[in-house]
């Protein structure tokens, strides 16, 4: 396995720092005092770095396997931290996914939802949406972190049917994922 260590947003940009080593994971690091890690399937699949911003408050980095696009995808990876500061809920994971239940059902015209585990730092969901305004159909596994600074959300996201097998191995993925210091 490698580990992909992507050091982000340092108080005046964007820098992005690629690491290899022995184990398999994305990991980004911030302004924020930890690091999220996602450890990958071994499924065959190469993800490549498709999209990132940030404002300095908020930070995300998004993948997609390499031969599709940021704009053409049917896999996608999502990493993201957003402060306390930036969010009207400061350090409740539960309501933090709440609020992006509520904007799902919005968003779509029909939204099946549920918590796969609930912890009072961190928040395993999955959801699919049906006729959703961006994306279309979407099947997604997630999960929220919290530590004393901000939310950590990781994603799987598809916009095609998904496997037992493929389901599994994502959401160990989602489930591997920790916070540590850089």
């Amino acid at each position: 396995m490698k580990i992909l260590s992507f050091k982000k947003i340092l108080l005046a940009g964007v820098a992005v720092t690629l690491a290899c080593t022995a184990l398999s994971a994305f990991a980004m690091r911030w302004q924020f005092h930890n690091t999220t890690y996602l450890r990958l399937p071994k499924n065959g699949v190469k993800w490549k770095a498709a999209s990132q911003g940030g404002n300095g408050a908020s930070a995300i980095k998004e993948f997609v396997p390499r031969h599709q696009s940021i704009n053409n995808w049917h896999d996608l990876i999502t990493i993201q931290d957003i402060s306390f500061a930036s969010s009207q809920f400061k350090g409740s994971a539960l309501q933090f996914v709440q609020a992006l239940e509520t904007m799902a059902k919005r968003s779509c015209q029909k939204v099946e939802w549920r918590y796969l585990a609930k912890r009072s730092n961190s928040v395993t969901y999955e959801w699919q949406g049906y006729g959703c305004r961006i994306g279309g159909n979407q099947h997604e596994i997630a999960r929220v972190m919290t530590d004393k600074q901000a939310f950590h959300r990781v994603a799987y996201t598809t916009n095609h049917k998904l496997s037992r097998t493929a389901r599994s191995q994502y959401l160990r993925m989602i489930n591997s994922a920790f916070l540590g210091r850089a």
